[in-house]
This record gives structure tokens, sequence and C-alpha cells, in this order.
């Protein structure tokens, strides 16, 4: 599995910082799930992403046959 990896600099803002590792002290889990959690929330708020997703993944699904394979070649 190809690892996905993000790296932010907080010194611009170092209060958001210290906020993340507050809340994740507090709720006893780590920065990433906090992180995790915050991006999961913000994205499901934006219908306009949800729809976007969901067009393309039926469009991909439906290049996903034998018969288009032609055009992985070229």
């Amino acid at each position: 599995m190809k690892q996905a990896r993000a790296s932010f600099n907080f010194s611009d803002n170092p209060l958001i910082l210290d906020m993340l590792r507050a809340q994740a002290l507090q709720e006893g889990v780590s920065q990433k799930a906090v992180l995790i959690k915050a991006l999961e929330a913000y994205f499901s708020h934006r219908p306009e992403n949800t729809f976007v997703l969901q067009a393309a993944n039926k469009i991909f699904t439906e290049w996903d046959n034998s018969d288009d394979a032609i055009y992985d070649t070229l």
C-alpha cells in the first residue's frame, strides 16, 4: 500500500497546534485522529464535494471495462 503523507508548518499560527495537542490529550487520541475527524467534518459540510465525488465514481466505474482497456495503452 502506497503511503500518503502530509506535513504542515504551523509557525504562522501556533495557537492551532496548541489547540490540536490539547484536544488530542483531552480525547486520549492521537493528533492525527483529531485532524482526520476535523477534516472529515469540514469536507462533509460541502455538498459540492460529495456531488463531484459521486459523479466521478459513477463515470470511472462506467469506464472500467474490457472494451475501454484499449485506451490504457495510448
